[in-house]
């Protein structure tokens, strides 16, 4: 069997498809990241509360679980709309596709963690490290039933009708 260049490019373009909306995720969190600390350290230090975890904090949290809650549901409509005719495993197979960015960004949480031995890096880049892999961790396990069971309910929803 002969694999052509039609083939690859298609293969190509496919898993692009699959894999662009979750590291636009990532990247669009990071820039939300980054725009709240800087608005954090434009609040003057005597309005600041002082306990770490304070209702802006709170705030952030519940902003961004609800970005990924609206997430999961555009993905699963995106993949439902794309590969919602092919067979569940297939499906199956393309949601584990489709969170290969969150994996990715889990993995460079932990290597940072446990390949820390320089005792001159700050506790706080470790603390850092260690939420962002526990919180990437959760991240993808979410992300990866909720996709799959939304689009499994689909599938049998649709073999019901």
């Amino acid at each position: 069997m002969n694999i052509t260049l039609e083939q690859i490019y298609s293969a190509t373009r496919s898993l692009l498809r699959i894999v662009l909306p979750a590291t636009v995720f990532i990247i669009l969190c990071i820039g939300i990241f980054v725009a709240f600390l800087a608005c954090l350290q434009l609040i003057p230090a005597s309005q600041r509360p002082p306990v770490t975890f304070s209702i802006y904090c709170l705030g952030f949290l519940i902003l961004f679980i609800v970005l990924e809650v609206a997430f999961i549901f555009f993905e699963v409509r995106f993949l439902r709309k794309q590969f919602g005719h092919k067979e569940l495993p297939t499906q199956r197979f393309v949601v584990f596709l489709s969170g290969i960015p969150f994996y990715t960004v889990e993995i460079l949480f932990i290597l940072t963690f446990v390949y820390s031995n320089n005792p001159n890096i700050p506790a706080a880049a470790l603390f850092v490290s260690a939420v962002g892999s526990l919180g990437f961790f959760i991240l993808s396990c979410v992300y990866f039933f909720l996709t799959w069971f939304l689009l499994k309910r689909s599938t049998t929803i649709a073999l019901q009708q």
